[in-house]
């Protein structure tokens, strides 16, 4: 549907005019495309930097709970470490699709 036109641009003489506006419109598509990558991997790294100071201070947490005495089940602390790597994928997956929706 989008070539239906031709004949009708070429019959006024309007090729020129037509071609740069298409050329106009795609370039600003690819601005806007490349920013928005760009944005997507600077959110991405955050979150997942963000992800593993998480699941680093839960595990930090566990050996010093472990080496103080305030636990003696070692399935605690790797319920707690599981917890937060599922806690963590689930708010990076949410920070990216809002980020998504957004941009």
């Amino acid at each position: 549907e989008c070539a239906s036109g031709y004949q009708l641009i070429r019959a006024f003489g309007k090729v020129q005019t037509f071609k740069k506006k298409i050329e106009d419109r795609f370039n600003v598509f690819m601005k806007t495309s490349v920013n928005l990558l760009g944005c997507e991997k600077w959110i991405s790294q955050r979150t997942d930097l963000f992800g593993a100071a998480v699941i680093a201070a839960a595990c930090y947490f566990g050996v010093l709970s472990k080496q103080f005495g305030t636990t003696d089940d070692p399935s605690l602390i790797g319920l707690s470490i599981s917890w937060s790597l599922s806690v963590v994928t689930l708010l990076i997956f949410t920070i990216q699709q809002l980020a998504t929706v957004e941009l």
